[in-house]
């Protein structure tokens, strides 16, 4: 059996789903409990905003309240046809399993179509669907994340870092060296991306980018506190080698936070803990 793929948390718990169900463990107690059910057992991207948890799945975006109750529908994308995608198609119900929310409550997501993807966003509670960029490589993979002015992402067949206004406009090319799609972090000021030469940092004014360090060949995850970026790696062939590492913000050498893990997927980080889905425990 599987474990989890992705957390959530905010200031009281972290969230993950098991099957069907959304789980929530308090960080004091640790005890956890079920606290919803979902259309969908998919857990590809799970975020916490506004008493919310969103999560993606093969028809659209949906959130669960964290005080429990019913599924509301963020965005709906069924319609019973195929799906033209970068390098193919795919059977409808699917939709492109890239989204985030920025701390405002703002949707984005990207859609895949045959002419170029969409990147599109619900910025209100109205449901009026905008389209902030078009034409765009689009895939079922990647990675997004936002702030309250710019959306960024990676475009998985061309290793470029993007972003653009959530107003719109020119599409910005952050770097053309990312060789790893689906992991992106930030903090008021940086965002933090992998590139051959290892962790970098890019100022969210004016993109000026920067190396912090070496990183292992393959992630499985990266996230953001106060004064660190940290990591995770998987093992090989299930051993028990995979870790969660730590490296400062200014730059320098990683130290290791946890050692003897197998499949390490998602870090939810706060003051006090690093918690982490092990796919494979």
């Amino acid at each position: 059996n599987s474990g989890p793929y992705a957390l959530a948390q905010d200031s009281e718990h972290v969230y993950w789903m098991d099957g069907f169900e959304l789980l929530a463990a308090s960080k004091t107690s640790k005890e956890a409990k079920v606290i919803g059910n979902s259309r969908s057992s998919t857990d590809w991207s799970l975020l916490e905003r506004g008493g919310y948890v969103y999560k993606i799945d093969r028809g659209g975006i949906t959130r669960l309240p964290v005080q429990g109750g019913q599924e509301d529908v963020v965005y709906d994308k069924r319609s019973g046809r195929k799906t033209p995608e970068a390098g193919g198609f795919t059977e409808d119900p699917y939709f492109a399993d890239v989204m985030t929310v920025n701390p405002a409550g703002a949707v984005m997501w990207l859609t895949a179509q045959a002419s170029g993807g969409l990147l599109q966003a619900r910025l209100d509670n109205t449901g009026t669907i905008k389209t902030l960029a078009s034409g765009e490589a689009t895939s079922n993979f990647g990675r997004m994340i936002a702030d309250n002015r710019d959306v960024y992402w990676i475009e998985p067949q061309t290793g470029t870092l993007k972003a653009v206004s959530l107003q719109g406009g020119k599409v910005s090319h952050i770097s053309t060296r990312c060789d790893d799609r689906e992991h992106l972090a930030q903090d008021d000021e940086s965002i933090f991306f992998k590139t051959p030469d290892g962790l970098m940092r890019a100022s969210k004014v004016g993109f000026k980018t920067s190396t912090l360090g070496k990183l292992p060949p393959t992630i499985s995850a990266l996230a953001v506190d106060e004064s660190y970026v940290y990591f995770a790696s998987w093992s090989q062939r299930s051993a028990s080698t995979g870790s969660i590492q730590r490296m400062p913000k200014a730059g320098g050498a990683s130290e290791v936070v946890a050692t003897g893990l197998k499949t390490p997927n998602s870090l939810a980080i706060d003051k006090d803990c690093v918690s982490f889905a092990d796919d494979e425990d």
